[in-house]
């Protein structure tokens, strides 16, 4: 249909596009045609809510765009369009292969959101703890990412909070005492690799102070480090909660408003055992 549409409107970019899809699941589908519309049009409902595939997704849509109520009826229009077909066994073919598509990426996209996360922890050096990106829970784990950058690391993104992919992540780590001096915390990630402005919007907290929120600050399609002084009185004894949040409310976009960051360096005090 994509190959059929785009041929016909590279000659006349006036035409209806909605009316070459239907002109060609007519002729490719036989009497299956209006319910394998009906099935592109919830399809496409369902982007206009904020499913869009993203960079991130492989070759399905993001686990939510699979959820009941829209899943269950986007499988029912396609199991309607298999049973309007009869005594056509290559027509029959063409819906069931869609079937097939649709069942096949529903259960890798389900799987995906399912699985058990890495299970990184923090690590304590002589001057403090470096938190890696496998350490957060709740984000969206990229491993070994390495699109338009090098070298490929693992990391932790958070996406625009309309977005069905996750806002915010969390890490926890341990401090034996609470620091008597400065503490800072180097934060390494990136922005966006999409070009478009603007720049990602971000939170960083520490045990709900605020340490940063704003531009993210990083570069787009490369790793950066940026340093943020801790104020006194955040960092304590015993467990201590970061979160990494995308603040940004005013798009749905995935491709376009995500920030990811591979590893944090929490520094503490010298005197302070980490």
């Amino acid at each position: 249909m994509f190959s059929y549409m785009m041929g016909r409107l590279l000659w006349d970019v006036t035409l209806d596009p909605h009316d070459l899809a239907r002109e060609f699941a007519q002729a490719y589908y036989g009497d299956g045609a209006p319910h394998i519309m009906q099935y592109l049009a919830l399809g496409e409902a369902q982007l206009a809510e904020g499913y869009p595939r993203g960079l991130h997704d492989g070759n399905h849509m993001p686990a939510g765009f699979y959820d009941d109520p829209h899943g269950a009826l986007m499988l029912k229009h396609l199991d309607d369009a298999v049973a309007a077909i009869t005594g056509d066994q290559a027509l029959s073919a063409r819906v069931e292969l869609e079937r097939k598509h649709f069942l096949a990426d529903r259960k890798t996209a389900w799987s995906v959101r399912d699985a058990k996360g890495p299970d990184g922890e923090p690590v304590a050096t002589p001057t403090g703890v470096t938190i890696p990106a496998s350490a957060f829970r709740g984000g969206y784990f990229a491993a070994k990412y390495n699109w338009f950058c090098s070298p490929a690391k693992d990391a932790v993104a958070v996406y625009a909070p309309r977005s069905p992919r996750p806002s915010k992540a969390t890490a926890t780590f341990e401090l034996a005492a609470a620091p008597a001096g400065k503490t800072s915390m180097t934060v390494e990630g990136q922005d966006s690799q999409n070009d478009l402005p603007p720049t990602a919007q971000i939170r960083l907290a520490i045990n709900d102070v605020t340490i940063h929120q704003g531009d993210c600050g990083f570069v787009k399609q490369g790793w950066s480090t940026r340093r943020f002084e801790i104020p006194a009185n955040v960092l304590r004894a015993g467990g201590n909660v970061l979160t990494f949040e995308n603040v940004k409310q005013d798009t749905k976009r995935l491709d376009g408003w995500w920030c990811m960051i591979s590893e944090v360096f929490v520094k503490v005090d010298a005197g302070v055992k980490p």
